[in-house]
């Protein structure tokens, strides 16, 4: 019996040892010409500890002589199996690249996405071109799915593609997954462009209501404080409480000075940390921000932190912080009052270190 022959029939075994030692010595000796056997048990293997061994395996082999056969698990019913051909093509690299792009243009928008799934794995130079082909593709999703992995890359040659796709779809999904992607590459030239495109001469009368987190963000990178203004006086507070936050993040020290000195910003953030609608952790940074503003009254901090002190722990955090920022001569009476009805030690211990901070 051939060497060969033999492998083959120990990777037929009934025994889960006899099978996993087989695989185990395929690769230990990279014998290639089991790589079309190795997939092809891939397909059958039930045993879970053989079966990651055999992708093991294929993933240090050379698979490009079994290309067919493994793009054929892209096809598979079996999500696990069609995340074993990601990998084990990805394994490959450049190798794979070539092939994975002649196969692109001819299969359905499903094994598509498996290709560019496979494509952003890879991560090189020449699959990022490949990956670009899918901004002219017929299937919206195959379309948002190479945008989205450009972005991820950071890659600054397809700006001029996305720009062009902003400016001509009008499929929303495609324009916000454009938008992300922007944001992500992070060129600035990039987003004032988008900006015009979204909101030209900054009109925001028109902007439809799924692109507003997306130009939010962009307006606070770019620090545009006048249409953040324009912007966030026209929304729902509550229903965008998150983005305006998000928002607010982006900006640098200068244009955060500048955008809190608003009267109508600051109200806004009082709204936010005061409405029960709102997730707690929105409304605990719109605390932490109210606490940076500089002329907000101190009668108004002493009510909101006081409100809060009934709230859960996080907000009761931010209530002892706006109490002490307030000066006010309240707030020792009103900690103290708190230290006698809590048992919490982390808010105890809060309170007793603002307390001497008030001395």
């Amino acid at each position: 019996m051939s060497l060969l022959k033999e492998f083959i029939e120990k990777l037929e075994s009934e025994e889960e040892d006899v099978r996993l030692i087989t695989v185990e010595d395929i690769v230990d000796n990279n014998m290639v010409e089991m790589v079309p056997y190795l997939i092809r048990r891939l397909t059958k293997e039930d045993s879970i500890i053989v079966k990651e061994t055999i992708v093991y395996a294929l993933k240090n082999l050379d698979c490009s002589g079994a290309y067919n056969q493994l793009f054929y698990l892209f096809k598979s019913p079996d999500a696990y199996l069609r995340n074993c051909a990601i990998g084990i093509f990805a394994s490959s690299g450049d190798r794979a690249v070539d092939f994975l792009g002649s196969r692109f243009d001819g299969e359905d928008k499903e094994v598509k996405k498996l290709i560019l799934d496979t494509l952003f794995e890879i991560g090189s130079k020449n699959a990022t071109l490949i990956i670009r082909r899918g901004l002219r593709d017929d299937a919206i999703n195959v379309r948002i799915t190479a945008v989205e992995y450009l972005g991820r890359i950071k890659d600054l040659d397809s700006i001029p593609d996305l720009l062009a796709i902003l400016e001509s779809s009008e499929h929303p999904m495609l324009i916000v997954s454009v938008i992300e992607a922007l944001l992500e590459i992070d060129d600035r030239k990039a987003l004032e462009k988008a900006l015009n495109i979204l909101i030209p001469d900054e009109d925001i009368s028109n902007l439809e209501p799924i692109y507003i987190p997306g130009v939010l963000k962009i307006l606070g990178r770019l620090g545009r404080i006048n249409s953040i203004l324009k912007l966030i006086e026209g929304i729902d507070i509550e229903t965008y409480a998150e983005e305006i936050i998000s928002m607010i993040e982006e900006l640098d020290e200068k244009s955060l000075a500048e955008l809190f000195a608003y009267p109508k910003v600051q109200s806004i953030m009082i709204e936010m940390v005061k409405n029960k609608n709102i997730d707690s952790p929105i409304r605990y940074k719109a605390g932490e921000y109210i606490s940076k503003m500089s002329n907000i009254p101190s009668e108004t901090l002493l009510d909101i932190g006081t409100s809060l002190l009934i709230e859960e722990d996080s907000l009761k955090v931010v209530g002892i912080n706006l109490i002490s920022t307030s000066k006010s001569r309240e707030a020792k009476k009103i900690l103290l009052e708190l230290l006698e009805y809590t048992d919490d030690e982390t808010i105890r211990r809060l309170c007793l270190d603002t307390l001497n901070s008030l001395e």
